[in-house]
């Protein structure tokens, strides 16, 4: 049986249904960069449901052992324990999500003197990559022109690949995915008064470049006396868009949850009906995903990697980022809302199916590790 090894910085837990699949097929271990130690520290604003280690039949799950040089912009870490490494170059495959941290380097050079074959998983786009020149351009474009075989989670991500110089032949492009099950089959509680206006909502870390803030600012413009907004998550800026909620007057009708455990959310998506991401930059944005297999509108901001791929789904208005425009969307989006929409196209794209993507990649990279050889 093929050993399957995949390296990431967190456990992410709607990676867990992918996870599972690819577990039916090969003995998987997911192991995790950031421990359980230092979750608070590394991983900021992000829910409870992040940190814990998965108990299940279907795949084994630890924090890698490693030490962590405290950099300032982003922790590093590297492997130094022997046993580690010798129980690492046990696997057949690697999953390498990432490449920023000095641990992906050192797996990648581990399969390249163990004769481990290596699949990259890339979810950036040219909109989102920091640095499109110079030192760190050259090296990412290295890794992954280093590796076996990549997955992409939808258009935009193979596109920025195609731009480092990889060949197609290397690229598997599936769509990334939810439990999208979880989420269509969830129906509002019946003991919930539903507000007779429209519902939007944002899900996400309050950091600046969700643009959370423009927002408030487009639903102030826009909504109707009975319209109300909810603000699901924490972060940095949660203080500041108080502030502005107050200035705005609109105590009343904008209503901050707090974060929400992932199997919490489909509950209150299930309450809604549009769903607003616009960040200044995002790498995909799942939660797009879950409001449209919750039958909800989604207003997408046009730099989100997510818009490219679901832009021919019904309820999908994309937008510029700017007030003036996310009010725009929002207000079509208000005028064309005729309830949950049924069926909707993101059911086709479940974790079963991205996990047959990896499936492939993990084949194409044993063949071309075998022909080298």
């Amino acid at each position: 049986m093929t050993r399957v090894t995949w390296i990431t910085n967190l456990a992410a837990p709607y990676r867990v249904p992918v996870w599972k699949s690819l577990g039916q097929e090969y003995p998987l271990s997911v192991r995790t960069i950031v421990s359980e130690r230092n979750f608070q520290r590394d991983a900021k604003n992000r829910g409870s449901d992040w940190a814990g280690h998965a108990l299940n039949e279907y795949y084994k799950q630890s924090s890698l052992r490693s030490y962590r040089f405290p950099v300032i912009s982003r922790p590093l870490n590297l492997i130094l324990s022997p046993s580690e490494m010798r129980g690492l170059a046990s696997s057949d495959v690697f999953v390498l999500s990432g490449w920023h941290d000095l641990i992906y380097w050192q797996l990648l050079l581990l399969a390249k003197c163990a004769g481990i074959a290596t699949v990259g998983f890339y979810e950036s786009t040219l909109e989102t990559q920091t640095r499109k020149s110079g030192f760190a351009a050259f090296f990412r474009s290295l890794f992954f022109r280093s590796l076996d075989a990549v997955v992409t989670p939808g258009i935009a991500a193979t596109e920025a690949l195609s731009a480092m110089g990889l060949e197609s032949r290397k690229i598997v492009q599936g769509f990334n995915a939810i439990d999208v099950e979880l989420f269509s089959k969830t129906d509002s509680d019946s003991r919930y008064t539903q507000n007779p206006g429209h519902n939007f909502i944002f899900v996400g870390r309050l950091i600046a470049l969700k643009n959370v803030g423009n927002i408030i600012r487009a639903f102030e413009s826009v909504a109707d006396s009975e319209d109300r907004l909810t603000i699901v998550g924490d972060g940095e800026c949660k203080n500041s868009l108080r502030n502005l909620t107050a200035e705005l007057g609109l105590q009343d009708r904008v209503n901050f949850l707090g974060s929400l455990n992932n199997d919490e959310l489909p509950a209150v998506l299930a309450r809604q009906s549009t769903l607003i991401l616009v960040s200044s930059t995002e790498v995909w944005g799942l939660v797009v995903n879950e409001a449209l297999a919750s039958g909800l509108h989604v207003v997408v901001g046009r730099n989100c990697g997510v818009s490219r791929s679901v832009a021919h789904m019904r309820g999908v208005f994309i937008t510029e980022i700017d007030i003036d425009s996310i009010s725009t969307a929002m207000a079509r989006s208000r005028s064309e809302w005729m309830g949950r929409i049924s069926d909707p196209e993101i059911l086709r794209f479940s974790p079963i199916e991205f996990a047959e993507c990896f499936k492939l990649a993990i084949q194409k990279s044993i063949d071309g590790r075998s022909s080298v050889i």
